[in-house]
């Protein structure tokens, strides 16, 4: 199976990759993970100094442009930074074989799009994920280059495992999979290796399995072990959110958001376009330590329309049920 579709799993689950792609994404599991309300204060007393806003994948845009919803952009108001995941490279690289349809090849117009969202100067983009190998170390690193040239904030390979935010909180990032060889980027195992003492230390793992409402007992179990360690967790790679939830370590409630979902893409079949945006303020007790107070999160949807214009929002729609 992986040598025809390029899939970071074995048989058994590539298969199942292709059947949920095919019927939906699986509700299995559901009821494993208490999801929290919409609006949830983890902790109180928390002197707040940033405020953080966090999406998920952002994939291919293929033509057209992108316009953000009002309330969208009403809801990121007062953000001091934004995290998302970069899936794919910007490159006009040609492959051959089924790389047209399985790797994630983005036109330089996402530049455009994700600095009319949110300032580039603070807006933090993780690139370790699964795609991260699709053409090759010298065109990963281009892609970056590029990004970088207008100002976006960027992590996720072996010389850059993490990023630093106002000497006051530090974003750790890793990935589960990889669907080529890729020995360049940070893979999540040793993640932990990259806390920084003394800050609030998020991890942004690039983890689960694809197409999946609801973690499954391992990603469940993984990720209460990597909240021990870290102050919040919020993942990515599900291609559909899954719950946010709150875990006691040490008696401080930590945010662990399994999957945010799709940010931004260009498929018109409506199971691929949803998305979550969690925002969340950072601070510290007043014995000094970092911690999470507030945090908030919206289902977004993006929907491709004539002209291959892209309109991103909030959803009302309801996916937990």
């Amino acid at each position: 199976m992986k040598q025809f579709i390029p899939t970071p799993y074995n048989t058994k689950e590539s298969i199942g990759w292709v059947v949920r792609h095919v019927t939906g994404p699986s509700k299995k599991h559901r009821g494993l993970v208490n999801g929290m309300p919409h609006s949830h204060e983890l902790n109180h007393g928390v002197n707040v100094k940033h405020r953080l806003a966090i999406v998920g994948d952002i994939m291919t845009i293929r033509k057209g442009s992108v316009e953000f919803g009002q309330r969208l952009r009403e809801f990121i108001k007062g953000s001091d930074y934004l995290v998302g995941n970069f899936e794919g490279t910007i490159t006009d690289a040609v492959r051959p074989g089924l790389g047209l349809l399985f790797e994630e090849r983005h036109a330089p117009r996402i530049i455009d799009a994700l600095a009319d969202f949110f300032a580039p100067e603070k807006t933090c983009l993780c690139v370790s994920n699964n795609h991260s190998g699709d053409f090759g170390k010298a065109e990963f690193f281009r892609s970056i280059e590029l990004l970088e040239a207008e100002g976006f904030r960027l992590f996720g390979w072996l010389e850059r495992p993490h990023l630093d935010i106002e000497n006051s909180f530090r974003l750790v990032c890793g990935t589960m999979w990889t669907n080529k060889p890729c020995d360049y980027i940070c893979m999540l195992k040793g993640a932990e290796d990259n806390i920084r003492p003394g800050v609030f230390n998020l991890l942004y793992p690039h983890f689960g399995y694809e197409f999946e409402l609801y973690p499954r007992p391992d990603i469940v179990e993984l990720g209460g072990k990597l909240t021990q360690k870290f102050d919040a967790l919020v993942g990515h790679h599900a291609h559909c959110p899954q719950p946010v939830a709150s875990r006691s370590a040490g008696g401080v409630n930590k945010l662990i958001a399994y999957s945010t979902g799709d940010f931004l893409g260009s498929y018109k079949t409506k199971k691929y376009q949803y998305g979550m945006i969690i925002k969340a303020e950072i601070g510290t007790s007043p014995d000094g330590s970092w911690l999470m107070g507030r945090a908030e999160w919206r289902l977004t949807r993006y929907v491709p329309g004539p002209k291959g214009r892209i309109t991103v929002d909030i959803s009302d729609d309801k996916l937990f049920t």
